[in-house]
């Protein structure tokens, strides 16, 4: 009876402990499969998060090139606006500065009288 008992013993220790080492080894694999998991999905979180950034500042860069080349071309337009002005319309920057000052008006102002 007592070799029975600790060949029993023996045996049910050895399997208790199989038993505790697989389901250790299961656990230890599932939390490392959790944690890789979640590592993954962060990992993904950040690389997103670059992605929404760059593509961000991409969308505003393009907005910022396009309200640019808009602020050009209207400043090209009003500096062509005011070179034709200035040579084929003077009286609309000075009004009557043809009537104020006729051609030969500083020659009079010169002569003594």
């Amino acid at each position: 009876m007592a070799v029975f008992f600790l060949a029993t013993r023996f045996l049910v220790l050895r399997l208790a402990g199989a038993a505790f080492a697989a389901v250790f080894f299961l656990a230890a694999f599932f939390f490392g499969d959790f944690l890789a998991a979640f590592f993954f999905v962060d990992f993904l979180a950040a690389f997103f998060l670059v992605d929404f950034l760059a593509a961000a500042f991409f969308l505003v860069d393009f907005l910022a090139a396009f309200l640019g080349a808009a602020l050009a071309a209207f400043f090209f337009v009003d500096f062509l606006a005011v070179v034709a002005i200035a040579f084929w319309a003077p009286s609309v920057i000075a009004p009557g500065i043809d009537m104020v000052l006729p051609l030969g008006a500083q020659k009079e102002r010169e002569e003594p009288t």
